[in-house]
């Protein structure tokens, strides 16, 4: 089998003990090239998750292993859509569960509660990995709402331990709602910014 790198094809022999020595020459073409991780194509069809289990299944049948890169700013640009394009869609459902919490949570609520956690943090992650690299002014922004982000997250984890329906509104609406908010406006500025 073939596996094609950035800037070199190496050929191996179609063996389960060669996996581990193929994602290893993935991870050197990437660090080595300064680039990451986008998806493998197997023997043409795209794999973008799994693919070491992928691999494993296909093994006798591999003829072609393609590494897809992306480049920092490539990574930086689908980060910051997608940031955007979450945000966006939060928004209404943040708002709807302020309203939940301070009338009276539904089990509904607290799922959709959990939902809003587990967002949060993909956001965070999200934001602190595109901060690991050179901050500009745009990072610096995104990075402010990570910290804040990272301050308010126990607090709200309080108020849910306690059971502080009203606390938890109020985290929500007033510490929560306004970063995914400023989230939406730094990146379409961004956006605009890239545009011209």
């Amino acid at each position: 089998m073939e596996l094609h790198l950035s800037n070199e094809i190496l050929i191996y022999e179609n063996s389960v003990e060669n996996i581990d020595i193929l994602i290893q020459k993935i991870n050197e073409d990437l660090e080595n090239n300064k680039l990451f991780f986008s998806h493998l194509i197997i023997n043409g069809k795209d794999a973008y998750s799994d693919f070491e289990d992928k691999l494993m299944e296909q093994i006798n049948t591999i003829e072609k292993i393609e590494l897809v890169t992306k480049t920092i700013n490539e990574f930086i640009n689908d980060l910051t859509v997608s940031l955007n394009e979450y945000s966006i869609r939060a928004i209404p459902s943040i708002k709807q569960l302020t309203e939940q919490f301070y009338q009276s949570p539904t089990e509904e609520s607290w799922g959709m509660l959990q939902d809003l956690l587990e967002g949060l943090n993909w956001v965070y992650s999200t934001i602190k990995s595109m901060c690991n690299m050179e901050l500009d002014e745009y990072k610096e922004n995104l990075l402010i709402i990570a910290n804040h982000l990272e301050v308010e997250l126990p607090n709200l984890l309080d108020a849910m331990e306690s059971n502080d329906f009203i606390l938890i509104g109020d985290i929500i609406s007033y510490e929560i709602l306004p970063q995914f908010e400023a989230i939406v406006s730094i990146t379409e500025k961004t956006f605009q910014f890239i545009n011209k």
